[in-house]
């Protein structure tokens, strides 16, 4: 007698399919949290590593240290922004940025006019300091603005301006944007002057700029 096999094919279920691929994402979570923990407990044992020769072991380092205590990761990852490795900096920067770390400010704004960075890391410290918004780093993120060579680095930076600039660039800002051709340059400059000005229009007893004194005073149209 011959048997014959008989192979039924079951129609895949959506939600069996979904639920399958939330477990497993779940699970691969958890086993990152682990690997992390059983790696270095704390911080401290984070920052160890950021000296280790290999590159890849830094980078774990400073991604863990981002998704940490930022308390206790801060001074770790002030410190990255020294590394060798631009892959190293550049996420020390990102975690900075996004943790919105204004301890991290002087620092990041040294390294926009140092020669050694690029217009790709020039760029990533601008978006950083853009999510932190200190006021601070007004004026130097007009400075950059003006002597950028680069659309990205200029764009970024003035970006970066309408979310920390402070009223008293204002009229520093309309000027670099009357004399400029370039009309992405007149549209990201005249953005960065409204979010500034509104933002100033909510803060109590503030003396209005120059710039906004001529504006209220100039004749109808």
């Amino acid at each position: 007698m011959i048997l014959l096999a008989v192979i039924i094919t079951l129609p895949a279920v959506p939600g069996l399919m979904v639920e399958q691929a939330e477990a497993q994402s779940y699970a691969h979570r958890v086993r990152d949290r682990y690997n992390r923990i059983s790696r270095g407990a704390n911080a401290a044992e984070w920052a160890k590593r950021l000296s280790d020769e290999d590159v890849a072991i830094r980078l774990e380092a400073v991604e863990s240290l981002g998704q940490g205590d930022m308390e206790e990761s801060i001074g770790p990852l002030l410190d990255a922004l020294a590394d060798a490795d631009q892959r190293v900096r550049v996420k020390a920067i990102n975690y900075l940025g996004a943790r919105r770390q204004q301890a991290a400010v002087p620092v990041l704004v040294q390294k926009l006019f140092l020669s050694e960075v690029d217009a790709d890391e020039r760029t990533q410290v601008l978006i950083a300091l853009g999510r932190i918004g200190d006021p601070r780093a007004s004026k130097q993120l007009l400075n950059c603005a003006m002597a950028a060579t680069s659309d990205t680095v200029r764009a970024a930076a003035l970006y970066a301006l309408g979310e920390s600039g402070t009223p008293e660039v204002t009229q520093a800002l309309s000027r670099f944007s009357e004399t400029s051709s370039d009309q992405q340059v007149k549209q990201l400059a005249g953005d960065a002057i409204k979010k500034i000005e509104a933002r100033a229009a909510v803060v109590p007893n503030r003396q209005p700029t120059l710039l906004e004194l001529e504006r209220r005073m100039a004749p109808p149209r």
